[in-house]
């Protein structure tokens, strides 16, 4: 979120749009120097596991009723992967698993949801695509139905299923709106391994066609526990049952100028954006597909951009949770927005974690605005806006504004706490925000004192092996952040509050001498950095297989689906995954199929009244895969 300079103090935007071939994240950013590739995609889509999956025709509608061939998870991340995206977040709703399998038991029907998981697992591949998949949970607001205040909250890479319909759930949350913030908890208390992640989709205030519904989200109650989960805001949204695939369409629109008004959503009169923000929400902006037919990614333009070092999914969720990402109209558009303040240069989303507090400033900044299109559109705006604390109108103060490029601006922010997000639209009417900086403007003079901090445990020379704990302290005039902690230069783990401590498996580094060292910093963007501790890494190399996976079991739920589940296999160290077998022939060939981390596989590839025979094998970290379980075999639908 930060990165030393020595330039001067500055807040920099620059836009490139791009409107030809899809441009690959892992190719290097138009700006000269950042950090930071391009990723594209989109955080909310349906598939056929509720209401989405339709064909791409003008039957398209929110249907729990399918077809036989209507899209499925799977089917959406192909979909998706072919279109050019980067990435793609499937989350059907949570309460009509059950309505989209009838006959199904509730067994069954929670399953649906693990499925889901387990194909974004499979669907996933580093540096080529990342599929996510969650849920759509709560309602949309109804005053007729009993349920104002409420709408739809995004639960991203949950390992459980939420609900409130009896059965259908793996935990019981209410949907009532003044259960909102029990929710929110809930998915924190139940992370996925990366975190927990949550999105406001398309937000309504209850006027419109919506008149009545009252504003989403319990009025955007806000709470420690609710800005903790929720990450995003939809500013573009849909078109829902949009069945075009030529990619030019554009959803509509809960944010952006002029401020509030008519040409919002039916759902919206207020800038929600804006709105949140004004509430205390460290939310970055999004654009959502809301794919209800099988286009994802063919039918709009609209893209979420998240910025990330790499194309994984622990590197996209961890941009994500910095709010380093930014929503945009022009499908390939570029945007940096980052803030220079004595001497660290911090990118967009600076500031957003409640826990660590936002920026420390002191003194005047300049606000630097660039923007470049190859492809020859021109900026037709540029504004820096400012929502402030308590304001519920929607309305943003205007900071700076320009019609050329490019364009500085120096001042001295008052002292207090200050939330400045980019706001930019272009000539051919498409439209770019950037995620907020947040910031704290001091009096007096600037805090320049770096932390100490050193490696306290394993000791100097000491010879380690398996997994141990390396601990820091850490101590600051005003208060430490962060620790980080480095093996031989390279980052492995950040810790944001005492006891600072990283697990280190020794298992995967090379055998010798290695050296521990740990940074500390503090809210200034000081840093102070240890001496380095010299250890000697001794393991033997680990050549024990896991066990064989036992009770395979193959059954055809419904058409071209053969669903797998077996019972898990034991390591001396650990099994990491396993992997699925499958031949046509009980003595045939068997071809590998699928790599899931989980106990069950749902094989999407096959073709109805086959017979197909499957085995399954276990793998753990050092490579070693155990002999085969026993074989199982079945007749698809």
């Amino acid at each position: 979120m930060k990165r030393l300079t020595i330039a001067c103090t500055c807040l920099v935007v620059l836009v490139v749009l791009a409107y030809g071939a899809h441009i690959r994240g892992s190719e290097p950013p138009f700006q000269a120097g950042y950090p930071y590739n391009y990723y594209y995609g989109s955080l909310h889509s349906h598939t056929s596991y509720s209401d989405g999956g339709h064909p791409n025709d003008s039957s398209c509608a929110s249907s729990t009723t399918h077809a036989a061939n209507d899209a499925t998870p799977a089917d959406a991340y192909a979909t998706a992967r072919g279109a050019g995206l980067d990435f793609l977040e499937v989350s059907d709703h949570n309460h009509q698993f059950n309505d989209a399998c009838p006959g199904c038991s509730a067994a069954q029907v929670v399953q649906r949801y693990h499925d889901g998981l387990a194909t974004a697992a499979s669907h996933t591949v580093d540096g080529a695509f990342i599929a996510l998949y969650g849920m759509e949970w709560g309602y949309i607001s109804n005053p007729d139905a009993g349920f104002p205040n409420e709408g739809h909250v995004v639960v991203t890479e949950s390992p459980k299923l939420f609900g409130w319909e009896s059965g259908y759930y793996d935990i019981y949350t209410s949907p009532n709106a003044g259960d909102y913030p029990t929710m929110y908890q809930t998915a924190l208390s139940n992370p996925s391994q990366w975190g927990a992640f949550g999105h406001f989709a398309h937000p309504s205030d209850g006027t419109k066609s919506a008149s009545g519904q009252g504003l989403d989200f319990d009025s955007f109650a806000f709470s420690p526990a609710a800005d903790d989960f929720i990450h995003s805001i939809a500013v573009i949204s849909g078109p829902a049952t949009d069945f075009s695939t030529l990619g030019t369409d554009t959803g509509a629109r809960y944010a952006g100028d002029p401020m509030n008004g008519s040409q919002y959503s039916v759902y919206t009169s207020t800038d929600m954006y804006n709105r949140a923000l004004s509430a205390g929400f460290h939310v970055a902006p999004t654009t959502d597909f809301d794919t209800h037919c099988s286009n994802y990614g063919t039918g709009v333009r609209d893209r979420t951009v998240i910025l990330a070092t790499s194309l994984t999914k622990a590197s996209l969720l961890d941009a994500v949770q910095n709010r380093r990402m930014y929503a945009t109209s022009a499908k390939r558009g570029q945007l940096v927005y980052t803030m220079a303040a004595n001497g660290t240069t911090y990118d967009m989303g600076a500031g957003s974690i409640r826990t660590q507090g936002p920026v420390q400033t002191n003194g005047s900044i300049t606000l630097h605005v660039n923007a470049f299109d190859p492809n020859g559109a021109s900026v037709a705006s540029i504004k820096i806006k400012e929502p402030l604390a308590g304001v519920t109108n929607g309305i943003a103060n205007v900071v700076v504004s320009s019609t050329a490029v490019p364009f500085d601006y120096t001042f001295t922010p008052a002292v207090g706490a200050h939330v400045y997000y980019a706001y930019l639209t272009l000539s051919t009417g498409d439209e770019m925000w950037s995620a907020p900086i947040w910031i704290n403007e001091a009096a007096g003079p600037p805090d320049t004192t770096p932390p100490t901090t050193a490696i306290t445990a394993p000791n100097a020379g000491a010879t380690v092996s398996g997994t141990i704990t390396v601990t820091a302290s850490a101590s600051d005039n005003v208060g430490v952040t962060k620790v980080e902690f480095y093996l031989d230069g390279v980052l492995n783990k950040t810790s944001a509050a005492a006891p600072y401590q990283w697990s280190w498996n020794t298992g995967s580094t090379a055998n010798g001498a290695h050296a521990l060292t740990s940074k500390a910093y503090d809210a200034a963007a000081n840093v102070g950095t240890s001496a380095p501790v010299s250890v000697t890494v001794s393991n033997v190399p680990d050549t024990t297989p896991p066990t064989a996976p036992s009770n395979l079991t193959a059954t055809s739920p419904q058409r071209r689906r053969a669903a797998l589940n077996w019972t898990a296999s034991t390591d001396n160290v650990g099994v990491t995954g396993y992997r699925v077998w499958r031949s046509t022939t009980v003595n045939g060939t068997y071809t590998l199929v699928a790599s899931p981390a989980t106990l069950s596989y749902t094989d999407a590839s096959v073709s109805s009244r086959v017979t197909y025979y499957y085995y399954v094998t276990a793998v753990d970290a050092a490579g070693n895969v155990s002999t085969p379980s026993n074989t199982a075999s079945v007749l698809v639908r």
